[in-house]
């Protein structure tokens, strides 16, 4: 029980009530690896794993709702979860926009594991194994031994990673309503592409910047946004952009 925080607990209990509380707290003390847990509002159990971050990401994502959207979007219809972890934020799209398909896409193979389960109660969600990024070629794991909160992906000598880019998924799915991007530093290449026509078929960015982790992501943003129209709203961790309606 020393892996979940006081801070934590109050903040399941304060959303869900003691008995929803208790039955989470439970299952967690008699859990070995992985758990399956309910909260209301959500017809599909969560899995998550003991003694690693997903707990915590799920207050975060889940508990403090860190993307809900600070204006209407109406229409949603195609979202892309990069850097989806166990999928908690999918997830709560799911429940904000029903009617929307969602592209999930992990690097790392464990999270990816807790991310098929999670979304195997949403048809219209899809779990792809791989990074976007701004070729689609193969990369690795840069950091193998890092938190899985912050898996980073890179060019190396073991290039087991797929690639996705946005035009590659706008060319299969069609235009994004929502892009959301916490992927590590990623984006300073996302960004940084020779052709950024994509952002014109992106209604809503939300995006994490790592600087800390890659010097030029904000920068790389920023410029790729340059001469554009947009609105900035931020929300915790996040930068939430509009692009278009």
């Amino acid at each position: 029980m020393k892996t979940i925080s006081l801070r934590i607990i109050a903040a399941y209990g304060s959303a869900y009530g003691l008995i929803w509380t208790g039955g989470f707290l439970l299952r967690y003390a008699l859990s070995r690896r992985t758990l399956m847990f309910r909260v209301p509002g959500y017809a599909a159990a969560f899995h998550a794993r003991k003694g690693l971050s997903d707990v915590r990401v799920f207050n975060q994502v889940v508990l403090r709702r860190a993307y809900v959207l600070p204006f209407e979007l109406p229409g949603v219809r195609f979202i892309v979860d990069a850097g989806a972890n166990v999928g908690y934020a999918s997830r709560d799209f799911a429940r904000m926009f029903p009617a929307a398909r969602i592209l999930a896409i992990e690097p790392d193979a464990s999270n990816h594991e807790i991310l098929r389960r999670n979304l195997s109660a949403l048809p219209r969600a899809e779990a792809f194994l791989g990074a976007l990024w701004h070729t689609l070629t193969r990369l690795s794991i840069s950091n193998p031994d890092a938190p899985k909160t912050a898996i980073m992906v890179g060019e190396g000598a073991d290039p087991t990673v797929a690639t996705l880019t946005v035009p590659e998924i706008i060319r299969r799915h069609g235009p994004i309503d929502v892009l959301k991007l916490d992927i590590e530093g990623a984006e300073k290449e996302v960004f940084s592409a020779a052709d950024l026509s994509w952002l014109d078929q992106v209604r809503c960015l939300i995006v994490e910047l790592h600087d800390f982790m890659r010097e030029g992501c904000s920068v790389s943003m920023y410029r790729a946004l340059a001469g554009r129209e947009f609105q900035q709203y931020v929300s915790g961790e996040n930068l939430i952009i509009r692009l278009r309606d």
